[in-house]
């Protein structure tokens, strides 16, 4: 499927999620980029010794084919779909691949890497403001108070200690406070959680990737952010060895 013709545009973006927000309408926005996208392909496009050392930071330490069944209904259940940009040239044509083996069609299409203009446009803050909001993600605690400097009304924060950890967070989901957005930073186990809130709840849910990393080191450099977090949270363990810590501003 080649898709670039479809994608929107940021503001067009904005425009649907503001007025999603607005309405208090079910919605989930996932995002499939490179790790997505070589969990979909692994063993059909992409070579898993081929999987960069970084992977674990995806959510995924270990490959199941539940994952990849999982990832595929995320699409198909997803109201909005970001995949890889122009510029995302080495995992665009893998994308491409993926969704015609499988024979995926997105609703709708935005870009991967729509979280960073989501932060940098101040459009997340235009989405919290005097709302209550829930934080799904492993980094998430550290980053609430950023949101509520948003004059977001944080209901809960919630970690997810990757994909093994899914049952117990949507189990609690269960007895958390009313929300009216749930925002989720939890690698390839935070899409089918962004579909089950917007299909089990009828809530609105946004997979904002990497965003708490980057309100908490707003000038370091990406594959650093990665190489500190892996440092952080040790293979097969769940709780982190040190705490991150942002620098001064």
């Amino acid at each position: 499927m080649e898709y670039m013709s479809l994608m929107l545009a940021v503001q067009e973006v904005e425009a649907i999620l503001l007025q999603k927000v607005r309405q208090k309408r079910p919605f989930a926005l996932i995002r499939i980029n490179d790790g997505e996208n070589r969990v979909l392909g692994l063993d059909l496009f992409f070579d898993r010794k081929k999987l960069p050392p970084w992977f674990r930071y995806t959510g995924v330490e270990r490959f199941d084919e539940k994952i990849r069944q999982a990832l595929i209904r995320s699409i198909k259940e997803a109201d909005m779909v970001g995949l890889p940009t122009p510029d995302g040239f080495a995992f665009r044509p893998l994308a491409e691949k993926v969704l015609r083996h499988f024979h995926l069609s997105p609703k709708l299409i935005c870009p991967g890497n729509i979280n960073r203009f989501l932060l940098k446009r101040k459009i997340i803050e235009k989405m919290v403001k005097s709302r209550r909001v829930l934080l799904l993600g492993l980094t998430m605690s550290k980053v609430k108070g950023a949101f509520q400097r948003m004059d977001a009304r944080i209901v809960a924060v919630e970690p997810v200690h990757g994909f093994a950890d899914l049952p117990r967070v949507m189990q609690k989901l269960r007895v958390i406070p009313d929300y009216d957005i749930a925002l989720v930073a939890a690698g390839i186990p935070g899409k089918p959680l962004c579909t089950h809130i917007r299909k089990t709840y009828g809530k609105i849910a946004v997979d904002i990737g990497h965003v708490p990393e980057l309100l908490l080191f707003p000038n370091k450099p990406y594959h650093q952010i990665i190489k500190n977090w892996l440092k952080t949270y040790p293979a097969h363990k769940g709780k982190p060895r040190q705490r991150l810590q942002a620098k001064p501003r």
